[in-house]
């Protein structure tokens, strides 16, 4: 499926895999690294919120709210 140049079912593919191997990485991070002072709940929650701000500047018009 392609909306305008974009290749819908492979983006979605490619952002899947790099978020699997973001996820890996991050993990191998914290596991070998026990000093390593991760984020807060209140840290993830601040960049989930950036997240979203970012999207609805990159696609106003797509409506994107938080969940």
């Amino acid at each position: 499926m392609k909306i305008g140049d974009i290749d819908v079912t492979n983006s979605i593919l490619n952002l899947e895999h790099d978020i699997n191997v973001l996820q890996q990485v991050l993990n191998h991070l914290f596991q070998n690294n026990k000093n390593l002072i991760g984020p807060s709940l209140d840290e993830i929650e601040r960049f989930k919120e950036n997240a979203v701000l970012t999207l609805q500047k990159k696609y106003p018009s797509m409506g994107i709210t938080k969940k």
